[in-house]
């Protein structure tokens, strides 16, 4: 996560500083902008950008944890299986070596993905850019729903001691605001025209899914056959336990097939977030609706045109 970006301005008409308050995420929509005119105290939200995706980065990044921890204790069962063969002189010291490595290898990974999950909790507390005083919004330089990439305007603010002069100009309900991609490399497919009212809630623009829908479909293809592996396993699982009870097989054995049932069940789990994750991104990055009713100032980019993050693509009014 990236610090926030402050820029000190003087406008021509200015007759205080205020201050632009800019975005430290890329590719995100922002789902809450303080309006123009309003007052914010110190600690309370300028705007908000989703989160819904990180927090589903994070649910997996939990499984991941688990079957890594699953895996540790794995690799600990060898171990200490392995300290009993060697003190025997059962097996060699090479043997015994290589499952000591294999041993903090999976620790290592242990630990490092459960330092990335806190780095993701910890960039979740960003999505929020707060007020750093009380200030008023002179003005606010997106719309709702817009895209933004690293350093993108969202709002510029003045502290409540310098006056309210800049602040009741832009609360001119005429003053046009821009809608900005929240995609890269997409194509728009459809646009409202120009002059057209839209209502809050209906569609303002809509990129081409053919990409994105085509990895569903394959993300989809890989759960079915990761079911069907999860049915094997548990069905090789329950076998194994009254094998096992019957001392036909040994503990080692039968807690290898017991390891693989439940990292069978983690891929499942994994590959369901993957699909919830590809299935928001077509309903709220593919598709943007209008936050409030609008109308369509001006059209800057046409449908077929391709797209970059924080590209502008409408200017709308607020009605």
């Amino acid at each position: 996560m990236k610090k926030l970006v402050f820029i000190l301005v003087l406008g021509a008409s200015l007759s205080v500083y205020a201050e632009y308050v800019s975005s430290s995420f890329e590719k995100l929509p922002v789902n809450f902008i303080a309006e123009a005119g309003s007052v914010v105290k110190k600690g309370k939200p300028l705007f908000k950008l989703s989160n819904d995706i990180q927090k589903m980065h994070i649910e997996k990044k939990k499984l991941n944890i688990k079957n890594a921890l699953i895996e540790l204790e794995d690799k600990t069962t060898d171990l200490n299986r392995a300290k009993v063969l060697l003190s025997k002189k059962a097996i060699s010291i090479e043997d015994y070596e290589d499952i000591v490595l294999a041993y903090f290898k999976s620790s290592i990974s242990y630990e490092k993905l459960k330092q990335e999950q806190k780095q993701l909790e910890i960039d979740l507390d960003g999505f929020t850019v707060n007020a750093p005083y009380d200030c008023r919004v002179v003005e606010q330089k997106i719309c709702t729903n817009s895209g933004v990439d690293y350093g993108t305007h969202v709002v510029e603010i003045q502290e409540l001691n310098q006056g309210t002069k800049n602040s009741e100009k832009n609360k001119d309900c005429s003053k046009t605001l821009i809608l900005t991609s929240v995609l890269s490399g997409e194509t728009i497919i459809y646009l409202p025209k120009n002059s057209q009212v839209v209502k809050k809630g209906d569609l303002l623009v809509k990129y081409d899914t053919a990409v994105i829908e085509l990895e569903l479909k394959v993300l989809k293809s890989q759960l079915k056959e990761a079911n069907e592996c999860l049915k094997d396993s548990k069905t090789d699982c329950d076998r194994a336990k009254k094998l096992y009870n019957k001392k036909i097989i040994s503990k080692n054995d039968f807690d290898n097939i017991c390891l693989l049932y439940k990292k069978c069940k983690i891929a499942v789990d994994i590959l369901k977030i993957d699909i919830k994750i590809e299935e928001f991104k077509i309903k709220h990055y593919f598709s943007t609706y209008a936050p409030y009713d609008l109308r369509v100032a001006k059209r800057i980019l046409s449908v077929n045109s391709g797209v970059k993050v924080a590209k502008t693509i409408l200017e709308l009014q607020k009605i």
